[in-house]
């Protein structure tokens, strides 16, 4: 994996001072705009304190550093202007970006808005309501710090349970490594069905007794969301309970995206127009409901570019995290899909 990054590194940062990059962009973003997606800005201490997959994860050093990029070479949207593009049909200027936040999580506001702040640039945060304000997680860090707590301890029943989420043999002796091979599992389970999930997650917390300690795996609360509004970061829906809505059946799925629209605009005295589908997962069902229950803009994780010519309720985005990005010649060919 090492030997794979510097590679990669290498030839990004050739084509970087080289030129070419620059040249590339003004015919691979011609009329187009660049939307990313950001979910999490810890610091090293609350990574290691965190039970997120690390392809969701910046640090706060790679954060400023690609926004002082982005300040320089893009024109920075906000997500009223980029609506605006797609609504009026209006190409975008070579460079247009916009800056998308998944999950809501309390970094944003205490590790990221500093820094949007100090180079006055425009985001969306998309908040999955049931989470925010209640110091509920997660399925995912809830089920990592459930099964952490249990190879720790060991009783009656753990056995069991850990061959059902697939991690079979003695754990590893080191608590990183450990931690890893929980992670990895903890992934795995997010193809099974989300009745099977909820009862690993029900049996586990049976064999739990005690309410664990989140780390830095903690969700904004209604002042912190106030507050970024009043320093102009925009918000969207992410649902209400984060399953992916391609999964759900259609009546849970059009409540899913009816009722977090409502409370969000109640809570944010707001209109609220975009949504950010949970997983990225969307199809011709989600995008209908979607669009039936008033929104205008539809985010997925799908890889690439947005444009005018495309369905709005399912723009592509591009993912960013520190292991692939965390050098600005690494960072611009992810942005521009290359690498």
């Amino acid at each position: 994996m090492a030997v794979k990054y510097w590679i990669k590194n290498a030839l990004a940062h050739m084509l970087f001072y080289s030129g070419l990059l620059h040249l590339y962009r003004r015919l691979k973003l011609r009329g187009k705009a660049v939307v990313l997606t950001y979910h999490r800005v810890l610091s090293d201490e609350e990574r290691r304190n965190s039970f997120s997959n690390q392809a969701i994860v910046v640090s706060p050093r790679t954060f400023e550093r690609q926004l002082r990029f982005l300040k320089r070479h893009c024109k920075l949207l906000s997500a009223a202007d980029f609506e605006r593009h797609l609504r009026e049909r209006k190409p975008f200027a070579t460079g247009s970006c916009l800056i998308t936040f998944d999950d809501g999580w309390r970094d944003n506001y205490t590790n990221a808005l500093p820094i949007l702040r100090r180079y006055r640039a425009p985001a969306i945060i998309f908040l999955p309501i049931s989470y925010i304000g209640t110091g509920r997680l997660f399925w995912q860090e809830r089920l990592g710090r459930m099964l952490l707590w249990l190879c720790d301890r060991r009783p009656e029943g753990t056995e069991a349970l850990l061959q059902r989420v697939g991690l079979s043999g003695p754990p590893p002796v080191e608590r990183d490594a450990r931690r890893q091979w929980i992670e990895a599992a903890v992934n795995k389970l997010k193809a099974r069905p989300i009745e099977e999930i909820e009862a690993v997650l029900e049996d586990a917390g049976r064999l739990v007794p005690q309410r664990l300690d989140p780390g830095s795996d903690v969700y904004l609360d209604w002042h912190e969301v106030d507050a970024m509004a009043r320093e102009g970061i925009s918000f969207g829906s992410h649902g209400v309970s984060h399953w992916p809505l391609t999964r759900l059946e259609p009546r849970r799925l059009a409540e899913e995206l009816k009722q977090s629209k409502l409370e969000l605009e109640r809570a944010c005295a707001a209109p609220i127009s975009a949504v950010a589908y949970p997983n990225g997962d969307a199809d011709a069902q989600v995008t209908a409901r979607a669009a039936d229950s008033g929104y205008a803009v539809g985010f997925t994780t799908r890889r690439g570019h947005a444009s005018i010519d495309d369905n709005p309720l399912a723009v592509r985005r591009v993912n960013i995290n520190e292991a692939v990005t965390r050098t600005i010649p690494l960072f611009y060919c992810r942005v521009l899909g290359l690498l």
